[in-house]
């Protein structure tokens, strides 16, 4: 259980506090909307677009991890390897890039639902909430321990917002995200190699 409580936090840790287009928005948002309504926005957005992609996608890797050892083992080195990619992408990028979106949970829902990254992340990152025999019960494992840091995220990326802090080109935060996101690839790395070994 611990191990499983640790890791989880890992990887919503290395999830949430890496620069990406959902925060961006956020952070712009943050720096002329009420902190009222953006707050409303959010509690909407993980109500309604959120938990229910968290649970989608944890539950197509809990279902094909299921089906054989091999499908397990795929999902693990795959998503080790993805995030060894997105950390190595981390510290090449210039700046996050593109334009900002409009931070409504409408706009956010549909932009979750259509990132590959989290298509790809979130899958891997739930097969390392394993404390339960009930898979049902790990899927909920999973999206709890994701509060504390999506909410821990959203009150950082709206300070820094509001301190006007230069997000873009900083080489100080590249190499913070991309130490998080190599090392949640490690841990998955190191359970698909105990998974092969056994």
């Amino acid at each position: 259980m611990p191990e499983a409580v640790a890791a989880v936090f890992w990887f919503w840790a290395a999830f949430h506090f890496t620069v990406g287009p959902f925060w961006i928005a956020h952070m712009e948002a943050a720096k002329t909307t009420p902190p009222r309504r953006l707050a409303r926005e959010f509690a909407v957005f993980i109500v309604a677009g959120w938990f229910p992609f968290v649970a989608v996608c944890a539950g197509i890797a809990r279902f094909l991890g299921g089906i054989h050892e091999l499908v397990l083992l795929f999902l693990y080195f795959c998503g080790g390897g993805f995030m060894l990619y997105l950390a190595a992408k981390t510290l090449s990028a210039a700046k996050p890039g593109g334009r900002a979106l409009n931070f409504d949970w409408k706009a956010m829902t549909v932009l979750v639902w259509g990132n590959p990254k989290a298509w790809l992340s979130i899958p891997a990152g739930s097969l390392a909430a394993d404390y339960s025999e009930s898979e049902a019960a790990n899927i909920l494992f999973f999206i709890v321990l994701n509060l504390p840091a999506q909410i821990s995220a959203a009150a950082w990326w709206a300070f820094v917002a509001r301190q006007g802090v230069k997000i873009a080109g900083d080489r100080r935060m590249g190499y913070a995200n991309a130490f998080m996101l190599a090392g949640f690839a490690a841990y998955l790395l190191w359970r698909g190699g105990e998974l092969a070994a056994s």
